[in-house]
């Protein structure tokens, strides 16, 4: 019997779906419009289990609306303003700027590893040549792991569905 790799099963699989682009999306006006996001990570340090708890079922719920025949709207970013990524790298005696920059890198490869559909370099957005790049990627923070360009995202004209569960709260 041959020996279980999961590290060589899942690169090749990774890179197969990398170069074909399975995850790219397309926008088309007859299907209907579905919005699926999940909270940004803050990059101040690795993903943990709460992440990938829930990554994964924002991924499975754009991929099955996708089957469904959805235009999906499933953006990925990085809440990387505020006192979580500060705070980190003061206490960690790295320059703020530097230790966002490098988490980011490194929860994208994350991702990447869990197989989420959102964290694609063929996703990689369109951003204003006059924002400041990240010399060592070439990208700008809000261009980072993000499955569609702002124009894909304006053409797709995809919608916030509201929330319509019941709740003991609000007696609806």
């Amino acid at each position: 019997m041959e020996r279980y790799s999961p590290q060589d099963i899942e690169a090749k699989w990774q890179k197969k779906w990398e170069d074909e682009k399975v995850y790219k999306t397309e926008a088309d006006p007859a299907r209907p419009k579905y919005y699926a996001l999940e909270m940004f990570p803050y990059p101040s340090g690795n993903l943990h289990m709460g992440h990938v708890r829930n990554y994964a079922i924002g991924d499975v719920m754009a991929r099955y609306k996708t089957m469904e025949g959805y235009n999906v709207l499933h953006p990925m970013g990085f809440d990387s303003f505020g006192m979580p990524a500060e705070n980190a790298a003061i206490k960690h005696g790295v320059k703020p700027a530097d230790w966002t920059y490098s988490n980011i890198e490194n929860m994208e490869k994350q991702q990447k590893k869990l197989g989420l559909s959102g964290c694609s370099s063929s996703f990689t957005s369109a951003v204003s040549p006059t924002r400041k790049r990240r010399p060592s990627t070439g990208a700008t923070p809000a261009a980072r792991c993000s499955r569609t360009s702002r124009s894909s995202m304006a053409s797709a004209g995809a919608a916030i569905r509201p929330c319509r569960r019941k709740t003991s709260r609000s007696g609806s």
